[in-house]
């Protein structure tokens, strides 16, 4: 009999475990760029600026999130990693 209880006991918490993971449908908390128009985030082009006199370029990107409103600009780092990034004038993402 215990060991009839232990199996059955064993049994409903499979199947209340695979219940829950069948049932658990959480999305992904940030959107990236592409993922449709409910993307929180939206980048701009990166633009390139000379900088100094050896004329190094610095390659700029603007980001706009669509929830407050506000605008950042980003500096790209090597390998297209983010080094900076700050808010700036909402105006300067008024294009996309």
């Amino acid at each position: 009999m215990r060991k009839l209880i232990g199996v059955l006991l064993l049994g409903v918490g499979f199947a209340a475990g695979a219940a829950s993971w069948a049932g658990w449908t959480k999305g992904p908390a940030v959107h990236a760029q592409g993922f449709g128009a409910e993307t929180r985030f939206v980048m701009g082009p990166v633009e390139s600026v000379a900088v100094g006199r050896e004329k190094s370029a610095l390659a700029l990107r603007f980001l706009r999130d669509r929830r407050s409103g506000d605008c950042y600009v980003m500096t790209m780092g090597e390998g297209q990693s983010i080094a900076t990034m700050t808010k700036t004038e909402d105006d300067a993402c008024s294009g996309f």
